[in-house]
């Protein structure tokens, strides 16, 4: 198999494995799934893709796993289906993992078109966040908010992504670490595209933020 490997290298070839052969020349290995999740209900799939992304990123940077999108469980037409397909699509993008798309087709109408422009769009602003390494705050178990924090410290500091699985708006306050980031005393953050509030960091270099996520819904904050 290192044989193989190292003859793609040679060839600018790059293979996705199911194992562990980084070391050798792997681009990726699986980000964690069983087969069974790709054939269920798309909304419970973004869920259960957090958890593998969750769980899968302790030993190995986002961009080292893959993850699987499977638009052939969007039955009939994405444009009547839009919300479910852009939380599962924005759940994978913003996870900085590599997203494998599984479907005859990534859109049907100008609609799902867009959508998949907004989204790459905000991925390649944010590329260098998303592709940060990742702080697990709370893992995904659909009955509260979820939330991971990326870091990088060379560049905007972090990005916090939160999620809500609930068929309900959720307002928590978040208690963010952010010792990560290199930031002390103070960070400026703001909600998606809106305006940078300041908030004062602890001794733990520790920030206390107010959410609201809608019903079904997310949302994400950069943090400078």
């Amino acid at each position: 198999m290192c044989k193989i490997l190292h003859e793609g290298q040679k060839r600018d070839l790059y293979l996705t494995i199911p194992d562990w052969y980084v070391l050798n020349g792997q681009t990726c290995t699986g980000m964690g799934y069983r087969e069974a999740t790709d054939n269920i209900d798309i909304g419970l799939q973004a869920l259960i893709y957090r958890q593998y992304i969750f769980d899968g990123t302790w030993h190995k940077t986002a961009s080292m796993g893959w993850v699987n999108l499977n638009t052939e469980m969007l039955h009939g037409d994405m444009e009547k289906d839009l919300d479910r397909y852009e939380r599962m699509f924005f759940t994978m993008m913003s996870s900085g993992a590599q997203v494998w798309v599984r479907g005859h087709r990534l859109y049907d109408g100008p609609k799902s078109k867009a959508m998949l422009l907004k989204w790459m769009t905000w991925y390649k602003k944010h590329r260098d966040l998303v592709q940060g390494d990742i702080i697990h705050l709370r893992r995904p178990d659909g009955r509260s908010l979820d939330y991971t924090l990326h870091v990088d410290p060379k560049h905007k500091r972090g990005m916090l992504l939160v999620f809500n699985p609930l068929q309900h708006p959720v307002t928590k306050t978040l208690t963010v670490p952010l010792y990560y980031t290199g930031l002390t005393g103070q960070a400026h953050i703001h909600e998606q595209e809106g305006e940078a509030k300041p908030y004062p960091l602890d001794e733990q270099s520790q920030a206390k933020l107010p959410v609201t996520i809608p019903a079904d819904g997310f949302s994400w904050y950069v943090i400078e």
